[in-house]
């Protein structure tokens, strides 16, 4: 069955404009980044079964993710493709599977816009081509929508059942947040089997076995995996400020909520102004109650459940109102939101075709300039991201220069933050050359830095490795290493790309000290 055959041709052009933006981006020949290189060293360096246990590097992903990286690096290598693989997989065939629930769900215009944005969205592309289980997760929301969008009130059939039942039970092993749609559509089945007449009790039991198949796959991967990535104390810290404030008493909690909602537009929905977005969220809500509020439902009940799991601390809910597409700083803060980008979408693109439809002239043109308007900057960004890619850590060349420059007397220095990139492509490049960490961030730092200086000795030089971000705020540490080296040694090299920098350093002697010193 063609997912696009009521949507229109243009439609379907666009749709083949995001497949291959999201391919482009997946050949861009990018580096990893510290991010992904952490995951990277993780699945290269465990088999498949030590993958359930604790990842180094304060890493967590759901393990069906992990399992299909793994047997990916088996097939086809440890490179910067074959660990990409699987998120461009769940990219392209997120696409298809979107244009389906938009079309079982929507009207007919709002189905156009809704697909047009979502195979426009700037966030949904970059993912596509990330080593990390977000993009996995749109795709597994979506499949979910699909399945639970094909439900009925009646009673459940032997078949659809079991159906039911496994695919609930496997999803939140491909993507932690799947949780949420399974609470949502168990409350529905309850809901609706003691609203069906007369058979209540005959509806309850085929019901009770699909959740109770969900809750023990969830119970046992909550017992394996997730309880250990929650008391994770670098993950706590990180994402700390997105844990909802229950009750929200005060002014600063409801400016909480407030900047997060607004936030959400712009990062992860990809779609500033946030609040043209918002009002267009709304009315697609009231437009799609009038027709069907089990399918406002579907796509508003596990965005409730993952509020809740927010509140009591369990899902981190963070998002970022100032983000600007334009400044193509990745990865989004509100990656972990990911999942709710389509039933997002799908809500807004029925706003937008419920108010263009009321227009007394031209109703469709209408409907196509609010979509710019909406999805204006996300569409600008979407056609020059696309003609020229964005990076964030371009380690990969640099390390490529070490390689042909570091003798085997040399030392390389890592700055403290940088080594799992260092170390996944030192392994890629069999760089074997000496590594120690230093920074110049604590006292602890600085002595640790004290003391490797003190131990160098000619005729070894000293590379100095160090990735960036702008989040990370490394400028004084950086500058308190090389101004540490600089005392005792003289540039001899510079090796730089985006977001990454290998100096190297050659010792001076006592005479050339002293010289320095007395100019």
């Amino acid at each position: 069955m063609n997912p696009f055959a009521g949507l229109g041709g243009w439609v379907g052009g666009c749709v083949a404009l995001g497949a291959v933006a999201r391919v482009v981006r997946f050949f861009d020949g990018r580096s990893l980044w510290n991010d992904e290189a952490q995951l990277a060293l993780n699945i290269w360096g465990r088999d498949a079964l030590a993958l359930l246990a604790p990842l180094d590097f304060g890493q967590s992903a759901p393990y069906g993710f992990l399992l299909l990286e793994r047997l990916t690096v088996l097939g086809f290598g440890p490179g910067e493709l074959a660990l990409r693989g699987v998120s461009l997989f769940a990219g392209l065939l997120a696409l298809p599977a979107f244009a389906w629930v938009a079309l079982s769900v929507l009207s007919r215009r709002g189905a156009q816009v809704a697909v047009v944005l979502f195979a426009t969205s700037e966030p949904l592309i970059f993912y596509a081509s990330e080593l990390k289980p977000y993009a996995l997760d749109v795709a597994v929301a979506i499949g979910l929508l699909a399945l639970f969008c094909r439900l009925e009130a009646g009673t459940l059939s032997v078949r659809r059942a079991w159906c039911l039942a496994i695919a609930g039970a496997v999803a939140p092993w491909c993507s932690f947040p799947a949780v949420f749609a399974l609470a949502a559509a168990g409350v529905w089945l309850f809901a609706s089997a003691v609203r069906s007449p007369g058979g209540a009790a005959q509806a309850v039991v085929p019901r009770l076995g699909v959740v109770s198949a969900w809750a023990v796959s969830s119970a046992l991967l909550f017992w394996l995996q997730v309880q250990s990535a929650m008391g994770e104390p670098y993950l706590r810290e990180f994402w700390s400020a997105g844990f909802a404030p229950w009750p929200p008493v005060g002014l600063e909690a409801w400016t909480w909520y407030a900047r997060t909602l607004s936030g959400f537009f712009a990062d992860p929905l990809g779609l500033p102004p946030w609040w043209l977005s918002l009002a267009f969220g709304v009315l697609g809500i009231w437009q799609l109650g009038q027709r069907s509020r089990v399918a406002v439902w579907w796509l508003l009940g596990p965005l409730a459940f993952g509020l809740v799991a927010s509140f009591l601390e369990l899902y981190p809910l963070q998002t970022d109102p100032p983000v600007e597409l334009s400044a193509r700083l990745y990865p989004f803060v509100g990656r972990l939101w990911l999942f709710a980008v389509p039933a997002a979408l799908l809500l807004v693109g029925e706003g937008i075709a419920a108010f263009g439809s009321r227009a007394p002239v031209s109703p469709r043109l209408v409907t196509v300039l609010l979509t710019v308007a909406v999805a204006g900057l996300s569409l600008r960004q979407f056609v020059i991201n696309t003609l020229e890619p964005p990076v964030v850590q371009e380690f990969r060349p640099v390390a490529q220069s070490l390689g042909q420059n570091a003798a085997a007397e040399d030392s390389i220095w890592v700055h403290k933050g940088s080594e799992p990139t260092f170390e996944y492509y030192a392994r890629r490049l069999g760089l074997q050359v000496r590594a120690r960490n230093v920074a110049g961030g604590s006292p602890e730092d600085l002595a640790v830095l004290d003391r490797a200086l003190a131990e160098w000795s000619a005729p070894g030089r000293v590379w100095f490795v160090s990735l960036d971000h702008p989040a990370w705020q490394l400028g004084d540490s950086f500058a308190a290493v090389t101004a540490g080296l600089g005392a005792v040694a003289e540039v001899e090299a510079v090796f730089e790309a985006p977001g990454a920098i290998a100096v190297g350093y050659r010792l001076r002697s006592p005479a050339e000290n002293d010289a320095t010193a007395s100019d």
